[in-house]
């Protein structure tokens, strides 16, 4: 890998059928047999490895799955209420409703579904009519047949290998599905694309002889027809020992006996063999999960999930390059899987040839329609939930401990870069915390961090907050845009903590501020008005921002960012309304003055008062800090994934900063909807493939 841009080939099977000695209606002058992908021939000692389509790639509009659509209907992206994405595993007559499943296979569900395919071209050695259509010979066939081979075919409509995958026009022609947006949302039928299925498993659909009826329609474009083919069911995990027996073989028949023939060698497999899945706890925070010391490989440990290397076949030039996942809050354990293949698929296919991991830890979760954006709507589902979000952040940063060790053993053999979204990089920059100044990853990728950015810069930018929401009974609309200075920030957390508003009258009032500060345990003021001027008093010794030394650990940091971010604008409220009190303990900070004489006081802070919890900066945080840092401490700065705050002058991180909304072409960019915040894993391949 050359810093943390990848080659983006296409993929393309391509066979080839001829025969050596000339019969009577079959092309004489037809070259050597040949079966080639993406130009190379395969083999047993190279079959091309893939994936089976078993997850369930559709559209979801106002929180329902409607499949008489492969693509939204035209939707502001401020307020986003139709996704294409990998819906949760629905259960239906005890069995998985997948993109394969019988009642779907004679169409193609969603433009997302597409990167379950890949492309097949045959080409005969027949002679041809004046049309350009080959003309079988009397008494003649043509046979597809499957051997330990499970597969899916639907006509091809590409002019390039897998270009439905990169141009727009081709990839809507090949899911051949017509609107009616001012309708009923009603579609004209695509089965016209539909071919046919190929399953060794079933005696009816083994082989798939074609007369000249088939051939008039698969062939329509001269000697060659093309198809794109999704993978049913697994191969038999004996056809990683005798590849041989693994294949797709095309032949020209007269009765029983083959004219010509040739194989194409595959083997397709769930994808999470193709990837490694560590793990620190599948359950959720708010039920009572904990992190466990160490991660465990899901893939290597329960069956029939073992390791196989994707590349180890026809794809040559495996790197040693190894990319790790960790996903953010509020994920269902099955989300969290869906996140990671989306990354490797996309990955894959945009052309990256190392390995892939994941890394998942125990978010809290619960349900919050990504639909719904008025505010006396989501109160029922924020209420009993208010402090989720801390405990999930507290959760992240224990996770922190277990991947440092995890990244240290990867990187003895793997150069090793790991990309984060939301709050996975509170785990991941604990983990690199944790290393001090030793490199553990090459790269470090941090996408829409959900983490103070004045931990990363002490001088990041004072936070820019406003409180929106809809009108209140009879108070009516109480909306405030608070300035973005150290005032706006104290008068915004004032605004929030009424019970500080009234009583405030010392500049303690604040809990302090850790991230930005290693703040003693005796200090000066804490409101944002003073403290950067207290910091600066070498008498006072404030120490460095929280993650100073990450800098070391990874090798480079990219910082993926949106200012117009809604996940994060909540982040900002989460942050503001600090120490929580609802749902759950009340968070408490107070401070006292043992020697009234000193402008100086020491901390107290308490979880369900009157008891206390002790803060302690250590390397890796303990629990009670976490919990702190989770739930007394409110950030003065915006979230490292709303602003441009890597590479700043006078910063211990160097990195690169990337606008989501920059570089991402307006009509497929990262919105403001709720939907906006996990877009790189919605969606379709073209619509994310800059990212």
């Amino acid at each position: 890998m050359t810093g943390y841009k990848f080659v983006k080939p296409f993929y393309l099977i391509v066979l080839s059928l001829f025969v050596i000695q000339a019969i009577h209606g079959i092309d004489a002058n037809a070259q050597d047999i040949a079966a080639t992908i993406n130009g190379d021939k395969t083999s047993p000692s190279r079959p091309l490895l893939f994936w089976v389509n078993n997850d369930y790639n559709v559209v979801n509009n106002s929180g329902a799955i409607n499949t008489n659509l492969v693509r939204c209907p035209p939707q502001s992206l401020t307020e986003q209420v139709c996704e294409q994405w990998d819906e949760i595993p629905r259960v239906q007559a005890g069995t998985f409703i997948t993109n394969t499943s019988p009642n779907n296979l004679s169409r193609i569900e969603s433009e997302r579904d597409l990167e379950d395919f890949q492309p097949l071209l045959i080409s005969l050695p027949l002679e041809t009519d004046l049309k350009g259509i080959p003309q079988l010979p009397e008494n003649t066939t043509v046979s597809l047949r499957a051997n330990n081979l499970s597969i899916n075919l639907f006509r091809g409509l590409w002019n390039q290998g897998n270009d439905y995958l990169t141009d727009q026009t081709v990839m809507r022609n090949q899911v051949r599905v017509a609107f009616d947006f001012n309708g009923d949302g009603s579609v004209l039928s695509d089965e016209f694309l539909y071919a046919f299925p190929l399953n060794s498993n079933n005696a009816q659909q083994a082989e798939k002889v074609l007369n000249q009826q088939d051939i008039d329609r698969f062939f329509s474009q001269g000697k060659q027809a093309k198809f794109i083919f999704e993978g049913v069911e697994s191969s038999p995990l004996s056809c990683i020992t005798t590849p041989q027996d693994c294949y797709l073989e095309i032949a020209i028949k007269r009765g029983n006996q083959i004219l010509a023939s040739e194989r194409i060698y595959l083997q397709l497999y769930d994808v999470k063999h193709f990837y490694d899945h560590y793990t620190v706890g599948i359950g959720q925070a708010q039920n009572g999960a904990t992190v466990a010391a160490t991660a465990t490989n899901l893939h290597t440990t329960t069956l029939p999930h073992q390791y196989i290397n994707i590349h180890s076949g026809l794809d040559q030039g495996f790197e040693e390059d190894y990319i790790m996942f960790v996903h953010g809050w509020r994920l269902p354990f099955s989300e969290r899987i869906h996140f990671a293949e989306t990354s490797f698929k996309r990955l894959y296919l945009s052309g990256y040839r190392g390995r892939f991991g994941t890394y998942t830890w125990p978010t809290g979760f619960f349900e919050l329609p990504a639909h719904i954006y008025r505010d006396n709507e989501l109160v029922g589902f924020l209420r009993g939930n208010e402090q989720n979000y801390g405990d999930s952040e507290a959760m992240a940063r224990a996770a922190g401990v277990p991947l440092t060790n995890l990244l240290n053993a990867l990187n003895a053999t793997n150069n090793v870069n790991i990309f984060a979204h939301s709050m996975g990089n509170v785990v991941v920059s604990e983990a690199l915390r944790n290393a001090g100044s030793t490199q553990i990853v090459a790269n470090y990728i941090a996408s829409q961090a959900a983490e103070v950015a004045s931990a990363y810069n002490q001088d990041a930018n004072w936070m820019d907050y406003t409180f929106d929401v809809d009108p209140v009974p009879i108070l009516g609309d109480i909306d405030r845009d608070f300035e973005q200075s150290a005032q706006g920030v104290l008068d915004a957390w004032y605004f929030s903590n009424p019970g500080e508003l009234f009583s405030q009258d010392t500049v303690f009032d604040m809990p302090p501020n850790f991230y930005t500060y290693d703040v003693p345990d005796e200090h000066g003021p804490t409101i944002p008005l003073l403290e950067r001027r207290t910091a600066s008093q070498a008498q006072e010794n404030w120490g460095p921002n929280y993650y100073h030394t990450i800098g070391q650990a990874a090798g480079n940091i990219i910082n993926f960012y949106n200012v117009a971010d809604a996940a994060l604008d909540a982040w900002r409220f989460n942050q503001i309304t600090k120490p929580d009190f609802l749902g759950g303990p009340r968070w408490n900070y107070e401070h006292f003055q043992q020697n009234v004489e000193i402008d100086l006081v020491q901390n107290i802070f308490r979880k369900d008062p009157p008891n206390t919890i002790e803060w302690e900066l250590t390397t890796p945080i303990n629990t009670a800090s976490a919990e702190i840092l989770g739930h007394i401490i409110p950030a003065r700065t915006d979230s490292l994934g709303q602003s441009a705050q890597i590479n700043t002058t006078g910063i211990s991180v160097v990195g690169d900063n990337f606008s989501l909304r920059g570089f991402i072409p307006s009509d497929r960019a990262f919105g403001q909807s709720n939907q906006g915040h996990s877009a790189q894993f919605y969606f379709h391949f073209l619509g994310r493939e800059n990212y």
